[in-house]
Order: C-alpha cells, then structure tokens, then sequence
C-alpha cells in the first residue's frame, strides 16, 4: 500500500516527474481531473486497515493468545497508519460501506488506533519497545495536524535516536517490490523531478537526498533519466515512522531555539557525517527552514500531498509539465474512487 502511494503521490505532487508515455502516469504527473487510479493505493490501504481490524478481532475472541498484548499493540499500529495515510491524501473515504469521513474524523480515528497500541505495547513490556516507539511517531503526526501541539510535542520527545520502522520490501516474489523503485530504476517510468535535484546545504551536498543523472533515457525515449540513491534497489525499505520524523515534529510544534536544535540534530546525524548547522532568531526563518528539512527528509515516503496541503508554503506546480501538458487546477487531496462511491449506498 505504502509503494503505491508513494509513487503515484510522489508523481501527482513533483516529487518525480513522468517519463514514460504510459496516459496513466501522464495523468498523475499533469494531476488530470478524471484519473481514476487513485482507486489503487485507496484499495490497497483500506486492506492493510481491515486486515488489521480484522486481527484485532480475532485475537480478543481466541483465549490464551501468546505474547497477545504484542500482537494487539502490532495490529493497532498498522491499522493507525493506513488510516493516517487515508487521512492525509484524501479528500472523503469511507470504513465498510459507511459514510463519507471527512480527513479530519479519519485522523480521529487514526489517533486512537495509535493510542490503543501505546496501551497495549507497554503492557507488552521490553518486547514492545519497537511498537511503542512508532505508535508514538504515528499519533504525534496526526495529533499535529488535529492541532494537538502539546499532545504531538509530549509523543515526539519520547522517541529516542536512530529509531526506525519500516515498511519492507524484497525483490521477490513481485507483488513484495518496493513501487516507487520499480518505476524509478527499473522500468525508469518516473524521473526525480528537478526541485529535488541537486540539493545543498550551505554549498555542501545534502547527503540525506541525492540524485543522480544515469545518463540514459526514461521509458519514453525522451525524459532524461534521473534516480533518488534513497531507494537504490527492489529491496529498498520505506520509512513509516522514525527518530527524523519526531524531530521534525518537535520542531514544528516547539518552535523557537527548540526547532533549531531539532534542525541541528537531524543534520548532525545525517548519513556521510554532519551537515552545516542552522542558526536563527527569526521565527519566520526557522520556520521556513524546518519546513526545507521535512520536503527533503520524507522525500519518497508518500508525505508531500498531505504537507502541500497542510503547509501554505508548499504549493502544486502550476503552468505545464515538462511535456507541456496543463496541470489541473482543480485537483488537490485525491477524490473519492467511484468505485467505492457507486458501491456504496450510503455515499451519494
């Protein structure tokens, strides 16, 4: 679910830009109005939630379930993070042919997914930990954006460093390849849009995003061919919820000297060794620094349609793609698929 969406987000918000002649991924870079594969990553997501549900159930029917507060606190998390990324993306969806959900009441609902899986990790013990630790960076996120900067602050500061959930991938069997690799590497369907490209840092490279000019021609004979060394390979994971995450959160939520430090840790612990610090008084500065760390940090994770339209900075490209194409300006989070409206009898 998550390769999904991050590679048709990542195209749909300027992350990548097409280079394939494919009208389905044309229609996602350029944001058509009518695209309708929005259906994929909604389907795939909405079954990571009902599986989870559905785990939740059975373990709570079964007596004697080993290690239960484990397997409780594991299937919470997952389901608080398939309802986050619906929450975010989204502009209406619907749990089990119910009614439409606004992103708001989806992230509620996400937010106490996340809190049941504290609950149940720390019951769990030391085998929680991990758990416990994502749990955390998920409900901080979405307690931000419910405007619960307190809330989302106390959770982020509890995550320690170098923590890190991933979603895995593998080579094989196909369906467990990471997506966004896929279509970047292999196949060369999407190219690292230029915003992303060439990053630096005080005129240092910014180690933590590059991108690399592979000299050859993307799937549609004409797209320079440009791949993110973020996802070098089918097996490459993607990041759920992180010790990067939580720092960017605490900035955002602090503000102020706090959100410099928290810059300054991320930098200091990037990959290759530290990168040049930050320093400012300026609120207006620090924040439009911390919000330059979070478009390159979470870069591929399936993060920039929820920040565009969270962050007023942020903003959809306007004008023409690189083959000329209009972009909408009517699309923003994505629409309901039709098929779950037109199955639906409680959606008109």
């Amino acid at each position: 679910a998550l390769g999904f969406h991050a590679e048709l987000s990542g195209l749909y918000t300027d992350e990548f830009i097409t280079s394939s002649p494919l009208f389905a991924r044309n229609g996602w870079d350029s944001r058509y109005p009518e695209i309708e594969n929005a259906t994929q990553p909604y389907q795939a997501l909405h079954v990571a939630r009902q599986q989870g549900e559905t785990t939740v159930r059975i373990i709570n029917e079964l007596p004697d379930v080993p290690q239960k507060d484990l397997k409780l606190a594991t299937a919470y998390a997952y389901i608080g993070s398939a309802l986050t990324v619906l929450g975010e993306n989204f502009c209406e969806m619907a749990i089990d042919q119910g009614l439409a959900l606004k992103p708001a009441d989806v992230l509620k609902l996400a937010e106490d997914r996340f809190t049941s899986a504290i609950t149940s990790a720390t019951a769990a013990g030391s085998a929680g930990v991990d758990i416990l630790n994502w749990a955390r960076v998920g409900r901080a996120r979405v307690r931000l954006q419910l405007g619960n900067s307190a809330g989302a602050l106390s959770d982020a500061q509890a995550v320690p460093p170098r923590f890190v959930k991933n979603a895995t991938y593998d080579a094989t069997p196909t369906r467990r390849a990471n997506n966004l690799v896929t279509a970047n590497v292999n196949t060369r369907e999407i190219s690292v849009d230029p915003l992303f490209r060439g990053l630096k840092l005080q005129g240092v490279v910014d180690t933590r995003l590059v991108a690399v000019n592979t000299g050859l021609k993307g799937h549609d004979g004409q797209t320079q061919a440009w791949i993110t060394t973020k996802f070098p390979n089918l097996a490459s994971p993607i990041r759920v919820a992180s010790w990067e995450e939580a720092q960017l959160i605490i900035a955002e939520a602090a503000g102020g000297q706090e959100a410099v430090a928290a810059i300054n840790r991320l930098r200091n612990a990037a990959p290759g060794g530290a990168l040049p610090n930050f320093s400012s008084t300026q609120a207006g500065a620090i924040r439009a620094e911390w919000l330059e760390e979070r478009r390159r940090i979470l870069f591929g994770e399936g993060r920039r349609l929820g920040d565009i339209l969270r962050y007023p900075e942020f903003e959809f490209q306007q004008g023409a793609n690189h083959r000329g194409v209009v972009y909408s300006a009517s699309m923003t989070c994505f629409p309901l698929p039709s098929q779950e409206r037109n199955a639906n009898p409680n959606i008109p």
